[in-house]
């Protein structure tokens, strides 16, 4: 026979309980410990199609507290992002392959052409621009280059974007 009042602990927050209140399966004091249990056993288990719609649903709009944020940059901090090599490289240009974009109107490129106008992509700072001119005054530039750059100032149909014909006229 077993005694009326069993003294056991938590395993979840360590209280001691009897067994005239120990929920469920006998090791947990309360139905909170128990829940925590359960979430605690569940963690990587596979749930179906219509459990995962229903979460989907449940979360959508929801918003990260602070902490989950503060938590969440904690993990990221540190975190170094490996440069693609050259075999992934190649997977993503073939997974590229092929692909078309959607025919665009002439009316569509004149609206994007108004749109984007006077817009300058990643504007630089008066203090970036100024750092970036302090690094680079009194860099020495190889001959090669500098005749690189002088024939694309004075001959820009010699350089690589120009026709054959274009570079034929020039020389002429």
């Amino acid at each position: 026979m077993v005694p009326k009042f069993i003294v056991g602990k938590c395993i979840i927050c360590g209280h001691s309980f009897m067994n005239n209140n120990i929920y469920y399966n006998k090791k947990t004091c309360s139905k909170e410990c128990f829940l925590k249990r359960l979430s605690v056993m569940n963690i990587g288990s596979i749930c179906s199609l219509e459990t995962r719609e229903k979460l989907r649903i449940a979360n959508i709009g929801r918003k990260h507290t602070e902490e989950e944020l503060k938590k969440q940059s904690l993990v990221q901090t540190g975190r170094k992002i490996k440069p693609h090599s050259e075999e992934q490289k190649r997977r993503i240009g073939l997974a590229h392959k092929g692909m078309k974009h959607p025919p665009r109107s002439e009316e569509w490129k004149q609206r994007m052409s108004i749109i984007m106008s006077g817009r300058k992509c990643n504007p630089l700072s008066d203090e970036t621009k100024r750092k970036i001119s302090l690094t680079l005054k009194g860099k020495q530039h190889s001959e090669e280059h500098n005749k690189k750059v002088s024939l694309a100032v004075n001959y820009p149909s010699l350089t690589e974007g120009a026709s054959d014909d274009d570079r034929k006229a020039t020389v002429d």
